[in-house]
């Protein structure tokens, strides 16, 4: 066939040769090449085993005080009298559990058996015998919990962070107290909680929060219910809840902080109201008192800028004619019911008789046993300070008490000498709640600026008494009173003012 071409013999064998050669040479190799090595691993140690380490659990104590408002045939002030069972009621807590020990105020340690939760309630079983509610009710029992990751402690009594270093000056503003027999009564006809006007012309005076003084009743509608006036009433003026946020609103907007004042002097629904209750009767008993707080926190809560503006909440002016164990039961139940919304807010106790800081010790010895479960730097004791000679704020003269053995520049800081050691002694901080050197009394003026200055160096806030348009032209406590507005000239007291903001300022 044409393109084929055929071999020779010779080239045949030619060809045989190279492939035998070729195969020889490819046997030599795989012959003379080592096998490769193949690794056996090694046995690994046998290692004894590791005991078992129990991990070590941080201790640390929480008190709890028996929840006051518990009490009916079963309970005497959340503390059980039904049977010989050894059982109290406590603000409900994650860290509580069965086999816990807690020491009691009548000075017994006992282990917790059972734990029954009721809402914001539980009820704590102990071993041993039944409890005795006079030596464990209104008195903190301390528990040994662990400490969870990320918690704090409450401080000690003498912790130094509890304790205030720097006082500041503040002022009483506007009059949302004002007629008090009329219930709810009328915003600018009434009463008027601060303006923005007056909002505004604090701050530029240089005070950063406000004493603001509202009545209980005159937010909610009677004392055995949490209904409240809201919305605007018949003349299309907005009652007191509502008028608490839109001055919330205001004070936040121009940097300024609140300490709420229930201005009843411990009646229901006002102290001028006809038909009033007594606190600790069954007209208003400590029960109601603390459901209408925990109301309104609530209501205040609703609001992020009334809430963020809030510090403290003065929960009674002046309890003139109750007794101290009635005022203490009374303070206990908002605590007890109120702490565990209040976040960091405190809650400020006024004295008995007035709240006088001049006889605050003889007239609150027992004061200090008042709780919060969370510490003392969320309890401020508040005591009202006046220059003049009957200490109530009714100045008759530039004169002082010849039989009290104070000099004008001493009779301030000797009048809180005793309520400023009660503080240190129990490790609670404190306020004046309302002082004022009233007109031109050069000599008290004196007194006064000693007065001030003693309280910025010792960690007490003064709320001056007061400020606001409502005060009118003739109140000698209109701080903002002068030669050109009034007969009466508060200039030299605004400017006294003026100097110790700016100095308490510079402390911090």
């Amino acid at each position: 066939m044409a393109g084929i071409t055929v071999p020779t013999v010779d080239q045949f064998n030619e060809l045989e040769k190279r492939v035998e050669t070729l195969e020889s040479a490819i046997k030599a190799a795989s012959t003379s090449a080592p096998s490769p090595a193949v690794e056996t691993p090694a046995s690994a140690p046998v290692e004894a085993p590791k005991p078992i380490e129990t991990p070590t659990v941080e201790a640390t104590t929480l008190s709890l005080v028996p929840n006051a408002q518990v009490t009916t045939g079963d309970w005497k002030d959340g503390v059980w009298v039904a049977d010989d069972t050894a059982r109290i009621s406590v603000i409900s807590n994650a860290a509580l559990a069965i086999g816990q020990t807690a020491t009691l105020p009548d000075g017994t340690t006992r282990t917790i058996k059972n734990l029954e939760g009721f809402s914001e309630k539980t009820s704590v079983t102990f071993d041993g015998a039944k409890l005795d509610p006079s030596k464990v009710a209104g008195k903190a029992v301390v528990f040994t919990v662990p400490k969870l990751e990320g918690a704090t402690t409450a401080p000690a009594a003498n912790d130094s962070s509890v304790k205030n270093t720097v006082g500041k000056i503040y002022i009483n503003l506007g009059m949302g107290a004002g007629a008090d027999q009329v219930i709810p009564g009328t915003s600018g006809t009434n009463y008027e909680l601060p303006s923005e006007a007056e909002i505004k012309r604090a701050k530029e005076h240089g005070f950063d929060e406000f004493r603001i003084g509202f009545i209980m009743g005159r937010v909610f509608k009677s004392a055995n219910s949490t209904e409240m006036y809201k919305g605007n009433d018949t003349k299309g003026r907005p009652y007191t809840s509502d008028r608490m946020l839109q001055v919330g609103k205001l004070c936040k907007k121009y940097g300024a902080t609140i300490m709420w004042d229930n201005h009843v002097y411990a009646y229901f629904p006002s102290n001028g109201a006809s038909g009033k209750s007594k606190f600790g009767s069954s007209g208003y008993t400590a029960e109601m008192y603390a459901n209408h707080w925990y109301a309104l926190i609530q209501h205040l809560k609703s609001d992020p800028d009334t809430w963020a503006a809030t510090t403290r909440f003065d929960l009674c002016n002046e309890p003139y004619d109750c007794d101290e164990a009635t005022m203490i039961k009374m303070y206990q139940a908002v605590i007890n019911r109120c702490a565990e919304i209040s976040e960091d807010k405190i809650f400020v106790l006024n004295g008995t008789k007035y709240s006088s800081t001049r006889n605050w010790v003889a007239n609150n010895p027992n004061f200090h046993t008042i709780t919060h479960p969370r510490g003392k730097q969320y309890i401020e004791f508040s005591g009202h300070l006046y220059l003049d000679a009957g200490a109530d704020g009714y100045y008759e003269g530039d004169v002082i008490s010849a039989s009290e053995g104070v000099t004008f520049e001493t009779v301030g800081t000797k009048r809180i000498e005793g309520f400023a050691n009660w503080l240190k002694t129990h490790g609670f901080n404190g306020n004046i709640g309302e002082n004022l050197v009233t007109g031109s009394l050069t000599n008290l003026m004196k007194g006064e600026r000693q007065l001030l200055k003693y309280c910025v160096e010792n960690g007490i806030n003064v709320y001056l008494f007061g400020m606001g348009d409502w005060f009118g032209k003739g109140n000698a406590h209109n701080i903002e009173l002068n030669a050109s507005n009034s007969s009466i000239d508060n200039s030299a007291m605004l400017a006294l003012a003026k100097e110790m903001t700016a100095y308490a300022k510079t402390k911090g």
